[in-house]
C-alpha cells in the first residue's frame, strides 16, 4: 500500500545504501534467530529430522558457495535454485513429505507403552 504513494517511494529511494543494508542485516539475522529457536524445539533423536535439516541447509548453501552451479539448467530452475532461501525451503518441504508423510518411511520414535501400576502386595 505504501509503495503506491510516490512521495514515500522517493523517501525510501533516497536512503543511503549502508542504511538499507544495515536494516536488512538486522531483519535477516532476526529471521535466522527465530529459525534456530524453532529448530531447538525439534526432536532429532530417532527421527529423520537431522537429515532433513542438514540436506536442506546444504542445498540452500549451493548458490552461495557455487554461484554458477545452475547456469546450465533451464531458466525456471535457475530462478528457483539460484535463491538460497527458496531452494532450502523447497528441499525441506519435499524431504518432510518424503520422510514424514510417506507410508513405510516414517521411522519416528514412538513412546514406549506405559506399564500398568503394580498391585500393592497383600499383607497377612
Amino acid at each position: 500500500m505504501l509503495g503506491l504513494i510516490p512521495k514515500l517511494g522517493d523517501v525510501v529511494a533516497s536512503l543511503p545504501g549502508p542504511v538499507v543494508g544495515g536494516a536488512g542485516l538486522v531483519v535477516f539475522a532476526t529471521v535466522t534467530a527465530v529459525g534456530i529457536n524453532t529448530l531447538r524445539k525439534v526432536e532429532f533423536d530417532g527421527t529423520n529430522n537431522l537429515l532433513m535439516v542438514a540436506v536442506s541447509i546444504g542445498i540452500g548453501m549451493l548458490p552461495v558457495v557455487a554461484p554458477t552451479i545452475y547456469h546450465t539448467f533451464p531458466t525456471w530452475v535457475q530462478i528457483i535454485g539460484g535463491s538460497a532461501i527458496t531452494s532450502a525451503t523447497i528441499a525441506a518441504f519435499l524431504l518432510n513429505l518424503l520422510f514424514n508423510h510417506t507410508p513405510g518411511l516414517n521411522k519416528a520414535k514412538t513412546a514406549p507403552a506405559e506399564a500398568a501400576p503394580a498391585e500393592p502386595a497383600a499383607t497377612s
